[in-house]
């Protein structure tokens, strides 16, 4: 078998996870309108992201890094991008989209190009270039 459970975690009403690049980590997210860091070694969770509402569909999230700066970056059913800090947990930025009443299910970062991909279930698809680096300024 290829697969092995590494951390007995009970974590029951949870939408997506993804983990930190290089790190011990992961995102998690969960049908209670909420985003926690994860310890993958030993199951601990660490830091909760509060504000994205995420109720009924799965919504995922991802890490943005900018420098020495890491962010913790999700959709949301209001069809929202919320960004937090990583280290704290403190929302730095709500970037609404007010233009359709369709909701953000899927964000990725691109540190090269300093660019958010925001999806939602409507096939739309958007791109932008962010202002993350400036946000602790």
């Amino acid at each position: 078998m290829f697969l092995k459970q590494i951390v007995p975690c009970n974590l029951l009403n949870r939408a997506s996870a993804s983990f930190l690049p290089k790190s011990e980590y992961s995102l998690i997210t969960g049908f209670s309108n909420e985003v926690s860091l994860f310890s993958i070694l030993n199951g601990e969770e660490l830091l909760h992201y509060a504000g994205a509402k995420i109720s009924k569909f799965p919504i995922h999230c991802c890490l943005a890094t900018v420098g020495n700066d890491s962010y913790v970056v999700s959709g949301s059913e209001t069809n929202e991008v919320f960004v937090w800090s990583l280290k704290s947990g403190e929302l730095l930025e709500k970037i609404g989209f007010k233009d359709d009443d369709s909701f953000i299910c899927d964000v990725d970062y691109n540190e090269a190009s300093n660019c958010l991909a925001c999806c939602g279930p409507n096939k739309s698809c958007r791109s932008y270039v962010t202002s993350l680096a400036k946000v602790n300024k």
